[in-house]
């Protein structure tokens, strides 16, 4: 499965840590599997703070879910 970060960085290892928290669903990470939607959160985010839109890649496997590990 193919999900979606729109920031202005490039995050190649997710930490919750750096997460802001008071966000709609509390502190976390948001992924979406609509690459438009990250494209416009990437500019929003750009225009706010900073830099350059980046959109952020994932391949997740379609059964993380069962995963032990």
């Amino acid at each position: 499965m193919r999900l979606y970060h729109g920031s202005n960085t490039d995050i190649k290892e997710i930490n919750l840590a750096m997460c802001r928290p008071y966000k709609d669903f509390g502190q976390g990470f948001y992924l979406t599997v609509m690459k438009e939607q990250a494209e416009k959160m990437a500019n929003r985010v750009a225009r706010i703070y900073g830099g350059s839109p980046i959109l952020n890649v994932y391949e997740i496997d379609d059964d993380f879910i069962q995963m032990k590990d």
